[in-house]
């Protein structure tokens, strides 16, 4: 079973097999680092992480969903996205 977040697949850097556990997370200031077994070698390797902020990920996802919003009116007006 291979653990990463937001779906991201994380491979063996010994044996390239993407069935790598996590056994251990460390959170810093900056990042977060994730201590990762592979269950196929049983190689031990350490990952990681950008720490991003909970806001951070909120106003993108805000931002995308307006801009989907504004995209998807243009396509039913039938415009090309040019105001005036």
């Amino acid at each position: 079973m291979n653990e990463g977040g937001c779906g991201k697949q994380y491979a063996c850097p010994a044996c390239g097999a993407a069935a790598t556990r996590v056994v251990n997370t460390s959170s810093m200031r900056s990042c977060i680092v994730r201590t990762r077994r592979c269950q196929l070698c049983g190689y031990t390797h350490e990952t990681c992480e950008a720490a991003m902020e909970v806001s951070e990920l909120l106003r993108d996802a805000m931002r995308f969903v307006v801009e989907g919003r504004t995209i998807m009116q243009t396509l039913k007006e039938g415009g090309t996205g040019a105001h005036g």
